[in-house]
C-alpha cells in the first residue's frame, strides 16, 4: 500500500470514527458540562409504576455521578410541534406554556441531541432530564 492509499484509509477511518461518536457534554447555564461514560444502565421506577432507564456517568469538573435519562426538558420560543417535526423527540408532558418534557426517540443519543436543541437559534434552553444524588452542602 502506497503511502497516499494509506493516508485516505486513515482519515476515512478518523472521519468515520468522528461522526459515529457520542457527545460526552451536555449545556448547564451556557456552559458545558463534560461526562465519562460508564457502562452501567439503571432502570428507576417511578411513582405512576412506569420504568425509566438511565445511563451512567460522571461529571468530570467535580466527580460527581449522574443518571441521564432518555428524556429532554426544553424551552422553545416556537411552536412546539415545528420543534418535534424537526428532530428524533416525542413530547410527553407540556410542562408551562413554553417549557416541554420531551422523549428522544429510540437508537438516538440524549447527549447529541439535547446539545442539537440547545444550539438551536429557537430554543431558549434544552437540557437532559437527570437523576443525581442530593447531597448537603
Amino acid at each position: 500500500m502506497n503511502k497516499t492509499s494509506l493516508f485516505i484509509f486513515i482519515f476515512c477511518i478518523s472521519l468515520i470514527s468522528f461522526t459515529n461518536a457520542e457527545d460526552n457534554y451536555y449545556y448547564q447555564n451556557g456552559k458545558k458540562i463534560y461526562l465519562k461514560p460508564s457502562s452501567a444502565i439503571q432502570t428507576f421506577s417511578l411513582s405512576d409504576k412506569s420504568l425509566l432507564k438511565t445511563k451512567s456517568y460522571t461529571q468530570l469538573e467535580n466527580n460527581t455521578p449522574i443518571q441521564i435519562t432518555n428524556q429532554i426538558l426544553l424551552q422553545t420560543n416556537n411552536d412546539i410541534v415545528t420543534i418535534v417535526e424537526k428532530y428524533p423527540i416525542t413530547l410527553l408532558k407540556t410542562i408551562t406554556s413554553n417549557i416541554y418534557l420531551v422523549e428522544v426517540d429510540t437508537n438516538q443519543s440524549v447527549l447529541s441531541i439535547a446539545n442539537r436543541l440547545y444550539e438551536d437559534k429557537n430554543i431558549l434552553f434544552a437540557h437532559p432530564n437527570t437523576i443525581k444524588k442530593i447531597e448537603n452542602r
